[in-house]
């Protein structure tokens, strides 16, 4: 349920633009930050370096991230995977 102090600023013709804005400026900090986390892995898939050099064009394989095999095993070797993990297993998510 909506509290009725927020009902107006929410039914004004221009609320949609006012969150659009607001979530604009909350992402802005984000933009600025770098390469973190798994963009590491995504820039070195497009670079094809190492245990993530696979033979498919890197825009396709770019959320391919256990590719199973042999490669798994070299990913274990680096450090990208748990030492536990199953060589086998396969993860790929089909992204646009």
């Amino acid at each position: 349920m909506i509290p009725a102090r927020l009902r107006p600023l929410l039914q004004h013709p221009r609320a949609g633009l006012g969150a659009a804005l607001l979530g604009v400026l909350l992402v802005l900090p984000a933009v600025a930050s770098g390469i973190a986390g798994d963009d590491w892995v995504h820039l070195g898939v497009m670079n094809r370096v190492g245990a993530l050099d696979f033979e498919r064009p890197p825009a396709l394989t770019l959320f391919s991230f256990m590719p199973g095999g042999d490669r798994n095993a070299e990913m274990v070797a680096l450090g990208m995977m748990p030492w536990w993990a199953n060589f086998d297993l396969q993860v790929a998510f089909r992204r646009p």
